[in-house]
């Protein structure tokens, strides 16, 4: 749970850094909604 979370701040840091691109920002969304429909499965 603790590296999924830091995965999807360091996600959004990355594109707050970045440029606000839609496919980085649709990433980021799949991103935080993989980990919620699987918090327990793995990589």
């Amino acid at each position: 749970m603790i590296t999924e979370r830091s995965q999807a701040g360091h996600t959004v840091q990355r594109i707050r850094l970045g440029k606000p691109s839609p496919s980085a920002e649709f990433r980021a969304l799949r991103g935080l909604a993989n980990s919620v429909t699987a918090p327990s499965a793995g990589p």
